[in-house]
């Protein structure tokens, strides 16, 4: 690394950006895996107390939940000018 400060910041500016995305990727993807190690026992647990309809109405209803929790703004495109 040279010896020019700007540089030296940018540098570990973007290391630290670097980490703590690293980070989020993965707290996100172990929380999504337990959730995935989860379901199928849970399901069997819920078709051997109520049956498959019941099993089946959770699993038709839980996207519809999970996508009400999804904030509209994350999803709108905005153009860029230029």
């Amino acid at each position: 690394m040279d010896g020019n400060p700007a540089r030296r910041w940018l540098t570990l500016a973007a290391g630290t950006v670097a980490l703590t995305v690293g980070r989020a990727l993965g707290i996100q993807n172990t929380g999504q895996n337990l959730v995935a190690a989860a379901t199928p026992p849970v399901i069997a647990a819920l078709v051997a107390a109520k049956g498959y309809p019941a099993a089946f109405a959770v699993v038709a209803v839980l996207p519809l939940a999970a996508a009400a929790l999804v904030p509209v703004a994350a999803l709108e495109v905005r153009a860029q000018p230029g």
